[in-house]
This record gives C-alpha cells, sequence and structure tokens, in this order.
C-alpha cells in the first residue's frame, strides 16, 4: 500500500510533510503502547508491561529523531498533531489510541501498527534513498527497531498462545 504517493519525496518541502506525518504516528504509537503496558492483565502482566513500556520508549526516540532530522533538513515541525493525524495515512484519519481488555487484541492492535509503519517507513527509505542519504540513515535506524518489534509481538502472538489468552490460568 502506498502511503505517500502523491508526494514527491526528492523534493525538501515534501518530505518535511512525510516526516512529520511520521512524527505524529509515533506520538500516538507511543501513547498506545503506554495504555497497553498501563492496562494489561494476567499471569504475564509484568512481563508484557516492560515489553509495553519498552516499545513506548522506543516509539518516543523514534518522534525524537524525526523532529532533530525535520530541524536539520532546515523544516519546521508540525505541532498540530489533530491536524497531521486527521489527514495522515498511516492513522486512517484516527486521533484515539487504539485499546483493549483482552492481551491479545492489544497485541494484534500493536502488530498492525508495527506493520503499516514499517510499510510507511519502507516507502520513504525507497523514495529517498539515492536523493537524501541522510534521511534514508534516519528512516533506517528507526525501520530496524520497528521490524524488532513486529518480530516481539509475532513471538507473543504464535506458538506461546498462553502469554496472549487471559482465560488460560498457569496450569
Amino acid at each position: 500500500m502506498a502511503f505517500f504517493g502523491n508526494y514527491d519525496m526528492t523534493d525538501q518541502t515534501q518530505l518535511v510533510i512525510v516526516l512529520n506525518r511520521m512524527y505524529a504516528s509515533e506520538i500516538i504509537a507511543a501513547e498506545q503502547y503506554y495504555n497497553h503496558g498501563v492496562a494489561v492483565q494476567g499471569i504475564y502482566s509484568l512481563q508484557l508491561q516492560d515489553m509495553f513500556f519498552e516499545h513506548a520508549d522506543d516509539e518516543r526516540k523514534h518522534a525524537g529523531m524525526l523532529k532533530d532530522h525535520i530541524m536539520v533538513m532546515g523544516g519546521v515541525l508540525d505541532n498540530q498533531l489533530t491536524r497531521m493525524v486527521m489527514n495522515n495515512p498511516t492513522t486512517d484519519g484516527r486521533m484515539d489510541v487504539q485499546s483493549s481488555d483482552v492481551t491479545s487484541e492489544m497485541l494484534n492492535l500493536d502488530l498492525t501498527s508495527e506493520q503499516t509503519a514499517i510499510d510507511a517507513y519502507t516507502e520513504i527509505a525507497l523514495a529517498v534513498k539515492d536523493t537524501w542519504p541522510l534521511t534514508f540513515t534516519v528512516v533506517s535506524a528507526i525501520l530496524a527497531d520497528e521490524y524488532e518489534h513486529r518480530h516481539d509481538l509475532r513471538n507473543l502472538l504464535g506458538p506461546t498462545e498462553c502469554f496472549c489468552d487471559d482465560s488460560q490460568d498457569d496450569a
């Protein structure tokens, strides 16, 4: 899926708009992970809470990397998150943080968000690799973390479903 097909990412101004949208996505992702860390329950809640909080910290770090890079490019950080999110194809215009009371649903929501981020950052990386090498480096570093997050979530949702199913006890 092309998220930013209407943008010419060889153009600095348009690339800054795209990076601002990814900045907004990272803020939402951090909040979603944090909320899941607070809400998670069950026998494995402490381990899952640690992972959710670690991922939230990573997403905040990504937002900081994007903010810094936007400034290095001579761009202006767009702090109007409501507007940025409403016009953001990676969030489907949702300003709300998605959550659930069921651990497996939390993990699936986060897995979907990670896959969307991977797809969006891959699109950006491919578009800028020959024109904006520093942007490519920043996006590639973020992309590596997003792949790691996806791996963590897939492992929890995969063969060890007892981590995800709140109805099972430690028998």
